[in-house]
């Protein structure tokens, strides 16, 4: 029914619009009550300017049924209860993301928590000390002031803590921690890592270009949102315009009635019926997977520091050459020193210029999905490399072949 003469346009229309310009979104209800899904939506206010203000409702392609009968909210019928024999669960204080990459870490660090307080008092690997490698780890995993209290206030047995934890509380008791590590970097660091730095500022360009450019990729991210607004459609969790993309990492953790059923592999069979070119949308995303294990802030300090390196090398080479006492073979080890500062300032003047387009591409990425501006990328390409390992897992469970598919 048209609106009264007269009526203002933009006042006949107002009940289809939010606040921030955007029609009423629309989610089809589910016939059933469903288990929430629990994301993180993207705000009306990001909307406009990211990938979701022109995403496709791809919800008609959803096998609807499936989806209801094996994530739908009724209780199910309780199977006779069995002695439970399982150890008990250990007590856990840390930060599950911290407590996983200290696990990993400990994996390979075959020292007793009780002797490395000792090894810190040796300052080469060769005499007793540690590696710089686990220097840098440990520093990464130094205990901050929060977590030295919390653990000072845990009262609990200490035997019942999970070996993270027990290996945590040990670095909390190691009086002057960070003066240590930090003194031994110095001393063993080798401060001119250009050939080791250099591949990881391509490969997080590169990284970020192919978030930037792939429409498969957001075409995947239709079918989540999809789901998830079919999941939630009868609470204020439906409706989303988009979400945020650390609800990826969630997809493989809501489980059906089947526990081995989870959404992940909903998403892969509904993408395999209706659109099953799309299986393959990681092979055109080679350097996202390694992007997880590196940051645009760290490459970006690194190549600061590189420079000051350089010019502290400079300057101690001129104080050298200058003093009275010098020789020809400390004038001929000066002119060295200096033509290697002046081939690298060009290389780092150079890297430094990628380092500046690699932010820049970034900040765009984070626009494009509707992320907040600051997402450190460390974090960003994680949520996205952990979704990737798992759809490659449920499309090789499928035993399809996918056009580009690595070995």
């Amino acid at each position: 029914m048209p609106p009264p003469p007269g009526t203002p346009i933009t006042l006949a229309f107002a009940s289809f619009q939010t606040v921030d310009g955007l029609p009423t979104k629309k989610s089809k209800k589910s016939r059933v009550k469903m288990r929430p899904f629990h994301w993180n939506k993207v705000p009306n206010h990001m909307v406009n300017k990211s990938i979701w203000k022109k995403t496709k409702d791809v919800t008609d392609k959803l096998d609807t049924t499936l989806l209801e009968e094996m994530f739908s909210a009724t209780k199910e019928k309780e199977s006779p209860s069995t002695p439970d024999n399982s150890k008990k669960k250990a007590v856990t204080l840390l930060d599950p993301k911290m407590a996983q990459n200290i696990g990993i870490f400990l994996s390979g660090f075959k020292i007793d928590p009780k002797e490395l307080r000792g090894r810190l008092t040796y300052i080469r690997e060769d005499e007793g000390g540690l590696s710089l490698e686990h220097i840098n780890i440990l520093r990464r995993y130094q205990p901050s002031h929060e977590d030295i209290d919390m653990f000072k206030q845990y009262k609990g047995n200490r035997k019942e803590l999970a070996d993270t934890d027990q290996f945590m509380m040990h670095l909390c008791e190691i009086p002057f921690l960070q003066q240590r590590l930090d003194l031994l970097l110095h001393v063993n660091e080798f401060p001119l890592e250009f050939e080791d730095l250099e591949p990881n500022v391509s490969t997080m360009l590169g990284a970020c270009m192919e978030l930037y450019t792939s429409d498969e990729f957001v075409a995947i991210l239709e079918y989540v949102l999809a789901i998830g607004n079919y999941m939630n459609s009868n609470s204020n969790k439906g409706s989303a315009y988009g979400f945020k993309l650390g609800t990826l990492v969630k997809l493989m953790d809501c489980r059906g009635k089947d526990k081995k059923y989870n959404l992940l592999k909903f998403l892969v069979e509904q993408i395999n019926k209706n659109d099953p070119k799309l299986l393959g949308f990681f092979t055109k995303m080679p350097h996202v997977e390694k992007a997880a294990d590196v940051s645009t802030k760290g490459l970006s300090a690194e190549v600061d520091v590189m420079k000051k390196d350089l010019t502290r090398i400079s300057k101690s080479a001129t104080q050298i050459s200058k003093n009275k006492k010098s020789t020809q073979q400390d004038a001929r080890f000066c002119r060295q020193v200096e033509a290697f500062v002046k081939e690298y300032e060009q290389k780092l003047k150079k890297l430094h210029a990628v380092c500046d387009d690699m932010n820049k591409l970034y900040e765009k990425v984070l626009v494009k999905y509707g992320e907040t501006t600051g997402t450190g990328s460390e974090e960003f390409f994680s949520w996205v490399t952990e979704f990737i390992k798992g759809f490659k897992k449920e499309v090789k469970d499928l035993n399809v072949k996918v056009q580009g598919n690595p070995k």
